[in-house]
């Protein structure tokens, strides 16, 4: 059996750091909104047991070390599965680029494997597993707008974003995502109040006012990690980009 998904993308219209915790992790509070920008994962069930991933993109790690194998891998351990399934991605979404792209691929993975193996699991089953492969990762199992507190894996359906279109600005380079939250100082401006702000924006339903009202913590590490992000901004501004605001822990906005 052959079957083809699309993997879409994100963006964190707020991401606000509260502080560190003791398991190592960020509390964070943010809102996401799937995008229209998707991979597509192509699923095929073999004899066996072997795991075999394959992408179009020379940068994206294949087979075990890929998240859609360790997602895979998870739900076999878990669920006393013994079948194989070939992988193939084609990448759409650039990597190292905040936009979920790799958390998305393992969310679809268990998503599909969930369909093919027919092991008829529910959503909360699927979120659970999601979350132990990437914080944001349970949000691709359920989509749409929501906002995410905790590493970002709890949950809960908010107001989507009004029918507009974003634009993705995407440098060449990339950033770690654990090399960007290293580098997070204290964030010294609580975020209550602009947390509020966006969300007041949102309910309103107008682009403009909700781009106005954007914010990403981790911006400052970003830079600090990649001054060149200091660069897009300014550049950003001189276009008269209305808004922009980074995407995860970058590099895309």
């Amino acid at each position: 059996m052959t079957r083809r998904f699309l993997s879409y993308a994100k963006f964190n219209v707020y991401l606000a750091v509260l502080g560190r915790r003791a398991d190592g992790y960020h509390e964070l509070d943010t809102l996401l909104q799937a995008l229209s920008l998707a991979d597509t994962l192509t699923f095929t069930a073999t004899e066996g047991t072997r795991i075999e991933v394959s992408c179009d993109d020379p940068r994206v790690p294949a087979d075990g070390d890929n998240l859609v194998g360790r997602a895979l891998a998870l739900l076999r351990e878990r669920h006393g599965v013994r079948r194989g399934m070939r992988v193939q991605i084609a990448k759409r979404i650039p990597p190292q680029a905040g936009l979920g792209g790799g958390s998305g691929n393992a969310a679809c993975a268990l998503a599909a494997a969930n369909l093919i193996w027919r092991l008829d699991l529910p959503e909360e089953a699927l979120e659970r597993l999601a979350a132990e492969i990437g914080s944001d990762a349970a949000f691709f199992i359920r989509g749409g707008a929501q906002r995410g507190r905790g590493r970002g894996e709890r949950l809960a359906p908010t107001e989507a974003l009004p029918d507009s279109r974003w634009i993705v600005v995407k440098p060449p380079w990339g950033l770690e995502t654990g090399l960007v939250y290293r580098g997070l100082r204290a964030v010294l401006t609580p975020p209550q109040e602009r947390i509020r702000m966006v969300l007041e924006q949102v309910a309103k339903r107008d682009p403009a006012s909700v781009a106005r009202s954007m914010f990403n913590d981790l911006e400052s590490a970003a830079r600090g990690v990649k001054p060149e992000v200091g660069e897009v901004r300014a550049w950003m501004a001189d276009q008269g980009l209305d808004g922009a605001v980074l995407a995860g822990s970058g590099s895309a906005w």
